[in-house]
């Protein structure tokens, strides 16, 4: 019985550890077993299935909440999660996207998303360019608006405490968003070289940027030249594959394994969990 017991927990602390560095590396492995990048139109082809399942389900629904959580999942979550975290974290935030849908969870802040990953961060001395702010935080959910808007214009759910499309975005978030928002930004803190900075330098090449685009439409006005209009490129960067020769993906891959391997059993066994914990994620 000792023996059954003591390999189950080696086995739950190997799967626990895969889960973590899957969620922060985002690597996946190919048939030579050379680590390659996540490629984005993994993500990018399910945006349109998550946005029709949020259009069409009903958020009171548990079976349809979980269909949802399933999906959303799917789409910002790295692959091979192994099924027992995977399974638990599913089941924690259907229950609290139910309890919130029902006017008995409260929205969740964006404050949660910066405190969520800086925390895990710290705990894994990962590098300082990988912590976020709250500026950041508003600039994804607003990337994300442009792909996914059901996901972050929540009309007509929770008892109307979201805001119509086209509004001004809601500064409280339902446990589904957050834990979206919050893997899609370490998702981009590890893959994306745009999102590989301080968020003050972030804000300043997007700020750069604009203004760069912003010029060159207006020389091409004063010549009487055409101007194309691209909603995506005038926002922030979008989700990119990233490289796997990147030198900051490299790095922060390898403090990911060093901070791992420096971690007590126990706490790696319950890092999802506290993670969704430091989220707001109802247990």
């Amino acid at each position: 019985m000792q023996k059954k017991i003591a390999l189950s927990v080696v086995v739950t602390v190997l799967g626990a550890g895969y889960f973590c560095l899957r969620l922060s590396t985002g690597f996946q492995s190919s048939v030579s077993g050379a680590r390659q990048p996540i490629v984005s139109h993994r993500v990018s082809n399910r945006f349109a299935a998550l946005n029709q399942k949020l259009y069409l389900g009903k958020l009171t629904d548990s079976q349809q909440v979980e269909d949802i959580a399933n999906e959303t999942l799917t789409v910002f979550a790295p692959p091979d999660i192994p099924t027992f975290a995977m399974s638990r974290m599913r089941d924690r935030i259907v229950r609290a996207e139910l309890a919130y849908q029902r006017g008995e969870g409260k929205g969740i802040p964006e404050n949660s998303v910066v405190k969520t990953i800086n925390r895990l961060a710290d705990q894994l001395s990962l590098p300082a360019y990988t912590r976020v702010g709250s500026r950041l935080v508003r600039v994804a959910r607003m990337s994300l608006m442009v792909k996914v808007p059901k996901l972050i214009n929540q009309d007509g759910q929770g008892q109307g405490r979201g805001h119509p499309t086209g509004t001004s975005i809601n500064p409280l978030m339902s446990p589904l968003e957050a834990t979206a928002v919050t893997l899609f930004l370490m998702q981009q803190k590890t893959l994306n070289e745009s999102y590989q900075v301080s968020d003050g330098e972030f804000l300043q090449n997007v700020h750069a940027k604009q203004l760069e685009r912003w010029q060159e439409s207006t020389r091409r006005r004063a010549l009487g030249l055409p101007v194309a209009v691209d909603r995506q490129e005038a926002g922030p960067p979008s989700l990119q594959s990233g490289s796997s020769s990147h030198v900051r993906t490299e790095e922060i891959r390898k403090a990911m394994k060093a901070g791992l391997d420096k971690m007590p059993s126990d706490a790696l066994v319950n890092l999802a969990d506290s993670c969704l914990d430091d989220l707001g994620i109802q247990r």
